[in-house]
């Protein structure tokens, strides 16, 4: 017996060798591919307005921490983020190389933490028939799942925005979080299982999963999903949840994160009220219509990551508009969900259908936030299942080829595997350069969808305005402000004329100039910024003919 112990034992620990090895591997692997991102500068996409121009990171004190904690910051609410820039802006000034820096470290730490969470999930979810021998026989497979798994997830192209563009830390940071608390909550599973007789109160990594997500959701509003992804994992793999009470107990313990889940959900709203107004009159069904087409679109760019774009312009009323081309998503989403709900002997795929769901509803658009109807940055949770799912399929195609006797199918799939993952690593790599600069982001955005994205070329026309392409510069204005006017964006009027105006300037087109200037001051929403009407005034005197001038 005590042969046997040790035995195990020895197993055990050269089994937790080989995922520390792997993870190391991955986390190393993920930072190598995305350090061209370190030459990557600031947008002007958000990155000069959380980073640049954001005076109360300026400093990190006292009033710093508070000021985060109670204000409202570009209509979000996510104070340890900002915290996390205001140290960055401590070491490095408003140098750009050390804020990817640290979006790759973090990524790069999710990626080696993700092997321990994906590996402990495979054996867990390894509990159907002949599980236990399956388990002792096949820890070398789960070791390397686990570590193709976290590759798949790190290296994929759609985490590209997340990592590569400065002002989402929150993405980063959160998912690092929210990735600790599920590895936390495993954790506690198992040593509560050990000693049933405990309240959960008493087991530490209880309250490390709590104090995790709290962190996850002081980074970003998208871990309000934590609390029901928990349940998941608590119905399978866990087997926690078999009936009526056991739910009940496993949602009491639930009930802390769920009441700040809740919390964090009302500052969201409150922060983002003028977002949500962008669209406000979009129909409930265009809404459900185009949230199937976005659970479907997510599904499809992970496996095809093609024609990623920086921003994904939102289509309107479709209900009323196209209908027809949006019906088969939802026949999709509804296909999927019914798959699930039959194959409920397999609880593999109603959990991992249902995890998607859950992870992605925040950003599906119900509740529309912002002018894009989908983003590549929003995939990043979500797609923490979607990687173990394709490792668990990966291993278990491997286990049945070398049961059935079939080891060069087995080896086929291993080199089918690894090339899909090389091929997204290759991807990657060539995706993060178009995050170099503002003018390479707005041109992609341009070339994937022309006279359409009005943002961008207002965002290249400010980039070509500061590097002196001013004919450049108003050609790209002057499409922005056509955009806003054909879509009735009417509350962009102003800023985009008085930009126009200020490149026309340079343009040495003074009264064409002063049109441009009024307009914007006409079209201002409430009383107009002071610093338009001296711009105007200061228009005035240079185009108006001096008294001596008149004269003669």
């Amino acid at each position: 017996m005590r042969g046997h112990l040790s035995l195990m034992q020895k197993t055990q620990r050269g089994k937790d060798m080989k995922i520390w090895a792997g993870a190391l591997l991955a986390g190393l692997t993920t930072f190598v591919v995305f350090l061209p991102a370190l030459r990557n500068g600031f947008l002007e996409l958000d990155d000069v307005g959380y980073i640049v121009d954001n005076r109360h990171i300026a400093a990190l004190n006292g009033n710093t921490v508070v000021w985060s904690f109670t204000h409202f910051y570009e209509a979000n609410w996510h104070p340890l983020t900002m915290l996390s820039l205001a140290l960055d802006r401590q070491l490095w000034g408003e140098n750009p190389f050390g804020f990817h820096l640290t979006n790759i470290v973090l990524h790069s730490a999710t990626v080696f933490l993700s092997c321990f969470l994906f590996a402990s999930l495979l054996e867990k979810s390894s509990t159907e028939r002949g599980a236990a021998e399956r388990r002792e026989r096949d820890r070398n497979l789960v070791a390397a799942g686990s570590v193709a798994a976290a590759l798949f997830f790190g290296l994929h192209p759609l985490r590209v925005e997340s990592v590569v563009w400065a002002s989402e830390r929150k993405d980063v940071l959160c998912i690092f979080f929210v990735t600790a608390s599920l590895w936390w909550h495993l954790r506690y599973v198992e040593r509560r299982s050990a000693r049933p007789e405990r309240g959960f109160p008493a087991f530490g990594a209880y309250w490390m999963t709590l104090v995790s997500a709290s962190l996850a959701l002081l980074s970003k509003p998208v871990a309000v999903s934590l609390p029901l992804v928990l349940l998941i994992v608590d119905w399978y793999p866990l087997a926690r949840i078999t009936g009526r009470d056991s739910f009940r107990g496993a949602l009491t313990e639930k009930a802390p994160l769920l009441l700040m889940a809740a919390g964090s959900a009302l500052l969201t709203i409150s922060a983002q009220h003028e977002p949500m107004s962008l669209l406000a009159g979009l129909t409930l069904s265009s809404r459900l219509l185009i949230a199937c087409k976005a659970a479907i679109f997510y599904l499809w760019k992970t496996v095809w990551p093609a024609s990623l774009a920086p921003y994904y312009p939102h289509p309107g009323n479709v209900a009323e508009t196209a209908a027809a081309e949006y019906l088969p998503y939802a026949a999709g989403v509804v296909a999927l969900s019914a798959a699930a709900v039959v194959s409920r002997g397999r609880r593999v795929w109603p959990a991992s259908w249902l995890y998607f769901l859950v992870t992605l509803a925040p950003m599906l658009g119900i509740v529309q936030t912002g002018g894009q109807w989908m983003a590549d940055r929003y995939s990043y949770l979500p797609s923490l299942g979607l990687s173990l799912l394709w490792g668990a399929g990966v291993t278990s195609l491997i286990r049945r080829m070398r049961k059935k006797g079939h080891p060069a199918i087995a080896a086929l799939v291993i080199g089918v595997a690894a090339s899909q993952v090389v091929c997204y690593a290759v991807a990657t790599e060539r995706l993060i350069p178009v995050w170099r600069s503002t003018e390479t982001v707005a041109t992609r955005e341009i070339g994937l969808f022309p006279h359409q994205a009005g943002a961008a070329y207002d965002a290249r026309a400010r980039y070509r305005f500061k590097a002196g392409e001013y004919a450049e510069a108003l050609e790209d204005i002057d499409e922005a402000l056509a955009i806003a006017r054909r879509r009735g964006f009417a509350e962009k009027y102003s800023g985009l004329s008085m930009t126009r105006a200020g490149i026309l300037v340079r343009l040495g087109r003074l009264q064409e100039a002063l049109d441009a200037a009024d307009w914007a001051i006409q079209k201002s929403e409430g009383i107009p910024p002071a610093g338009y009407l001296e711009f105007r005034d200061e228009l005035r005197r240079k185009v108006a003919p001096t008294e001596g001038e008149r004269r003669k």
